[in-house]
């Protein structure tokens, strides 16, 4: 991710499962003294109708291979998309999914921020009965199939994740 936006990455430090990285802006090959971000790229999902699209997530993790990759990854994929310009009408939970706005207080927070800015945020209460966790949801609307079918409908596009 930090070189696509034209940074160098350093690990500072490593422990089990976590990294402290620094980042530099490259210019031209070097490094620059005092290091800014690029100007965010908006998204090209639907550039004519920002905010008609929705994300559906069947899962708790991004991919098919390591369980801890797939969840830094979706970590990482609503920390991106809670600093984009372009978010998502919905973003909708269903069956394993359901996991990530309880237990996952990474992908908590950045889905709040995503609620603060107008995202509507369901998880299926029929999911949430079958995990046993229905008591503990920490951010979202229990929702029904019906409501989460109308939001896909209503939609430009679906991402599944």
């Amino acid at each position: 991710m930090a070189n696509s936006q034209n940074f160098l990455a350093t690990v500072i430090l490593k422990e089990e499962a976590h990294f402290i990285l620094e980042f530099h802006l490259e210019a031209d090959g070097e490094n620059q003294e005092s290091p800014q971000a690029p100007a965010p790229q908006k998204s090209s999902i639907d550039s004519a109708n920002p905010g008609s699209w929705a994300i559906f997530m069947g899962r708790d993790i991004i991919g098919s291979g390591d369980y801890e990759l797939g969840r830094s990854l979706a970590r990482m994929y609503f920390y991106t998309i809670s600093q984009a310009e372009d978010i998502p009408q919905s973003i909708l939970f269903m069956n394993n999914g359901v996991k990530l706005p309880i237990l996952d207080d990474q992908v908590v927070t950045h889905l709040k921020v995503l609620a603060e800015r107008g995202v509507e945020i369901l998880v299926c209460d029929t999911c949430m009965d079958y995990y046993r966790l229905k008591d503990h949801l920490k951010i979202g609307e229990l929702s029904n199939m019906y409501d989460i079918t109308e939001c896909m409908a209503a939609a430009s596009n679906v991402i599944t994740l």
